[in-house]
C-alpha cells in the first residue's frame, strides 16, 4: 500500500509540474500574441497618418496638431497650410503617377525576359501594394 501511495505522489507531483509549464507556455504565447497586435495596431496607424499627409487636409491637421497654434494663429496659418497642402497633394500625385508609368514600362520590358507566370506573380504583388496604399 505504501508503494502505491508513494507511486500516485510521483504522479501527482509531474502532473503538477506538467499543468505549470503547460500554463506558463499559454500565458507566453497569449503575451506574444497580444504583442503582435498591438504592434500591428501601431503600425497601421503609422501608416495611416503617413498616407493622410500626401493629401491636402491630412497635411494641414497634421501640421497644425505638431504647431498647436493659438485663435488668431490659426487665422493666419490656414491660407499658408492650405496653399502649401495643395502644392504637397499635387506633388505626392504627380510622384505616383510617375512611378505607374516606369512601373508599367518596366512590366512591358520584363515580359520580353521572364515567363508569363513570374509576370503574373509580379502583377499580383504590385495590385496587392495599390490595394495597401487605398486603391492609387
Amino acid at each position: 500500500m505504501s508503494n502505491s501511495h508513494e507511486i500516485d505522489n510521483g504522479m501527482l507531483i509531474k502532473s503538477s509540474k506538467a499543468k505549470s509549464l503547460l500554463i506558463l507556455l499559454a500565458t507566453l504565447m497569449i503575451g506574444c500574441l497580444l504583442g503582435a497586435l498591438v504592434v500591428g495596431m501601431v503600425v497601421r496607424d503609422k501608416v495611416q497618418a503617413a498616407r493622410q499627409f500626401t493629401y491636402k487636409d491630412g497635411f494641414v491637421v497634421q501640421i497644425e496638431s505638431v504647431l498647436e497654434p493659438s485663435v488668431r494663429q490659426k487665422k493666419k496659418l490656414d491660407p499658408i497650410l492650405n496653399r502649401y497642402g495643395e502644392k504637397v497633394q499635387a506633388i505626392f500625385t504627380r510622384s505616383r503617377e510617375s512611378l505607374q508609368f516606369e512601373m508599367d514600362a518596366m512590366m512591358e520590358e520584363l515580359s520580353t525576359v521572364v515567363s508569363e507566370q513570374q509576370l503574373d506573380r509580379l502583377e499580383h504583388r504590385r495590385s496587392r501594394l495599390q490595394v495597401l496604399e487605398g486603391g492609387h
